[in-house]
């Protein structure tokens, strides 16, 4: 087992404004907006355009970041005039840019351009078959979920955003079993 950490001796990363984990990556948003990003990068999750892991911060080929939002294997960020960009595995449309490739760089979701994201989520549930439910929900600040992604057992929705439901304030999710 692989395990990633930044090097302490070696700090290189100041001014940092925000931190968010997940089970096999760690980034930091500096005040100044650069996105650096570390640990597993098999699908270019790095957003550096290879797919080497790093222990050490990389510095993501995205700036002016407000959010991120880090999953398995694929990232989403918001920039400060209110982007969306996407990036990593591309499983089943996740990363909404019309394909199933994987991206190893920030890609924008254009449809969404200059609209505030309020919220971000994405969905990987496997399932007893070879399908899973694969989608990625965002609901922007004008009440507005869009979605995009696969419902799963291999009907596909729709790898771009395209749908929208509106009134939507806020997206609950839970774990049911």
């Amino acid at each position: 087992e692989t395990r990633y950490a930044p090097d302490i001796d070696n700090p290189v990363l100041i001014n940092i404004q925000s931190i968010e984990l997940s089970n096999s990556n760690a980034a930091a948003i500096t005040n100044e907006g650069d996105l650096y990003i570390w640990g597993s990068n098999n699908y270019g999750q790095a957003g550096i355009g290879t797919t080497s892991s790093s222990c050490k911060a990389t510095k993501a080929t995205i700036s002016k970041v407000s959010k991120v939002a880090l999953f398995p294997g694929w990232i989403a960020a918001i920039t400060s005039n209110n982007n969306l960009y996407m990036w990593g595995n591309n499983y089943n449309g996740l990363l909404g840019n019309g394909s199933n490739d994987t991206k190893t760089i920030p890609y924008k979701i254009s449809e969404l351009e200059n609209t505030k994201v309020s919220e971000i989520y994405s969905l990987f549930l496997p399932t007893l078959t070879d399908y899973a439910l694969a989608k990625t929900l965002v609901v922007t600040d004008n009440h507005i979920l869009w979605r995009w992604g696969e419902y799963g057992y291999g009907k596909s929705e729709t790898s771009k955003p395209s749908e929208k439901i509106s009134g939507v304030n806020h997206i609950a999710l839970a774990n049911r079993e």
